[in-house]
């Protein structure tokens, strides 16, 4: 019990120091008819701009075969086929 208690402790102790080197970053991107946002906590902005960009991308993909309002969608071409 008391190992597991130290180990709390020492989690407690250096998870302020982590969070204090870390910057928020808030990304948009127009899609689906809405406004999807994403707030990170990253250091390198780099890294938070990567994370965004294959979120967003992501998106893209879903909505390309989901999409009951493109025509060109999976989901479309389905319908389309079974009458």
């Amino acid at each position: 019990m008391r190992i597991l208690t130290t180990a709390i402790f020492l989690c407690f102790w250096f998870l302020p120091n982590a969070q204090e080197s870390l910057k928020r970053w808030e990304f948009r991107h127009p899609q689906m008819g809405t406004l999807f946002r994403i707030v990170l906590y990253e250091e390198d902005s780099l890294k938070a701009q990567a994370a965004a960009v294959a979120a967003f991308a992501r998106i893209d993909s879903l909505n390309a075969m989901l999409s009951d309002y493109r025509a060109d969608s999976e989901l479309s071409r389905l319908s389309a086929r079974a009458g």
